[in-house]
């Protein structure tokens, strides 16, 4: 059974459940199937259908969920794109799918685009099915839906995922998840990120109900403001980044009963502030993937970085070493992800696919594996250890840094505490790389040292830990670190944003 179809079942066997929540109005499942049916005829007589890429230039609502379930029932591949990306993304996606865009939906919010093919405004779609259009059942090979990524390289790249992996990856994460009918699932990323898809249809699959962030909660520079959403609306299952995790006072939540933190890597603190009173997971994976790899159960007291957990039954993971050998528990190499959520490759992009989907000749799920770029160990009790990213080491002097490391360390600093940090490499025209370390400190210490005591004492401690190359020569002191659209700490922004103080 294809994941739109077990939606349209729940439509059959309880027509009346809620099925999404916005604005304080519910959508029941039956009056979402139709909608969706009637979005299924539009793109399928504008010429969608297998083989024909349909985008949707939208924002979060329960048209732009009606929207993608209908493109997945006409057999048609969906490219979400973010209304708020900036112009020239949109401008690039568009242009890049052209020869294959069937036609593009678009909700009143999104900016006018070039037509690359036919517009189709949704609010002219309505929302009550009418004469079914007779369209081929999709091939559970075929794409579903394709999003745009940056990644490491540089260029926005279409991830292709295809239906037979969407289906398999979101029931295994509403069985790791404990989602069921009666559940609320917070519905808060932009689309266009491959967690806003998983958070639809997790919920829609487990007849649940999706309650959508409007942007007013999420645009707000408060997370406060999103936790009191979470509480309002009686969320019992959230993915939220653990970089928001990271920024906020923990809140009693008693609805929340399981919490899942992803992104970035978790912190023990983190853990120790959100573990409380609820299952607090940590899911690491990729888009190429199909959201997620692994999953690790977080609980409180754990000292040091936490893993990101075992295998989940749709993965394989495996940590390669340079000679393409696997490598024993301990031994640091590049993790490799194989399984039922292999992505298809990049969308023209032959040789890139080629580069990062190689053959899977360790295991037995997949015909390839998707390269990470994230190194890893394997700890003694089988969790994965995830270290960061490749590109994350740096030459400072002649000498090879691992930035991570180097965060490492000053977490653990006894003299200043030290709530976040990210370490970034600058170009200084005069001594070539330079470390930054942007920290965000607690309030006893903002308030009790000025900056250039609190950079005296991070410099001992780190000389006592690091070699003197690895210590940051820049420092600059936040109230929060700067994020970017995927919840992450902006490295590249930070990159360019001047010290305060050196260490």
């Amino acid at each position: 059974m294809f994941a739109h179809d077990a939606i349209q079942e729940w439509a059959r066997r309880d027509p009346e459940r809620p099925a999404i929540r916005f604005d304080g109005t519910d959508l029941t499942y039956a009056e979402l199937d139709a909608w969706a049916e009637s979005f299924a005829d539009v793109v399928t007589q504008a010429g969608g259908g297998p083989g024909k890429l349909i985008g949707v230039l939208a924002s979060r609502s329960p048209t732009t969920v009606a929207c993608f379930l209908g493109i997945l029932k006409s057999g048609a591949t969906c490219v979400p794109i973010f209304a708020q990306y900036p112009p020239a993304r949109i401008r690039f996606v568009l242009a890049e799918v052209r020869e294959d865009l069937a036609c593009i939906c678009v909700d009143d919010d999104a900016p006018s685009v070039e037509a690359a093919a036919r517009v189709i405004p949704m609010s002219d779609v309505p929302r009550v099915a009418g004469r079914r259009t007779a369209r081929p059942e999709p091939d559970p090979d075929s794409i579903a839906y394709m999003l745009y990524t940056s990644g490491s390289t540089g260029a926005p790249k279409g991830v292709m995922i295809k239906h037979s992996s969407l289906d398999a990856v979101v029931h295994e994460l509403i069985y790791q998840y404990g989602i069921g009918p009666d559940d609320r699932v917070l519905h808060c990323a932009p689309l266009g990120f491959d967690t806003s898809i998983s958070e639809i249809m997790r919920a829609l699959c487990a007849g649940a109900c999706l309650v959508i962030a409007s942007a007013e909660v999420t645009g707000s520079p408060s997370f406060f403001y999103r936790l009191r959403f979470l509480e309002e609306e009686r969320i019992t299952r959230a993915v939220l980044p653990a970089a928001l995790l990271r920024s906020a006072r923990a809140v009693p939540l008693p609805e929340l009963g399981i919490l899942v933190t992803t992104g970035e890597a978790c912190t023990g603190e983190v853990v120790d502030r959100w573990a409380a009173h609820r299952t607090l997971l940590n899911a690491w994976g990729s888009t190429e993937s199909t959201f997620s790899g692994t999953i690790a159960r977080l609980l409180p007291g754990h000292h040091g970085r936490p893993p990101v957990g075992r295998p989940i039954r749709t993965a394989e993971i495996f940590v390669v070493g340079d000679d393409g050998d696997l490598l024993p528990p301990g031994e640091v190499g590049q993790i490799h992800i194989g399984g039922l959520g292999v992505s298809a490759g990049y969308y023209q992009r032959p040789e890139l696919t080629a580069q990062r989907f190689v053959p899977n000749v360790w295991g037995a799920m997949s015909a390839t594996a998707f390269a990470t770029g994230d190194r890893g160990r394997w700890l003694p009790d089988g969790q994965l250890d995830c270290l960061g990213r490749m590109d994350q080491q740096v030459k400072v002097s002649g000498y090879r840094v691992d930035m991570v490391e180097v965060e490492t360390a000053l977490r653990a600093c006894g003299g200043v505490r030290i709530i976040d940090v990210a370490v970034v490499a600058v170009e200084s025209p005069d001594v070539g790389q330079q470390l930054v370390a942007h920290v965000v400190l607690d309030a006893t210490t903002r308030d009790g040292e000025g900056a250039a005591s609190v950079a005296t004492t991070i410099k001992q401690e780190l000389g006592e830990t690091l070699p003197a190359y690895a210590v940051p020569q820049l420092l600059r002191v936040w109230d929060s670190l700067p994020l970017n659209a995927h919840g992450k700490v902006d490295r590249h922004w930070l990159s360019t944003a001047p010290a305060d103080s050196p260490v």
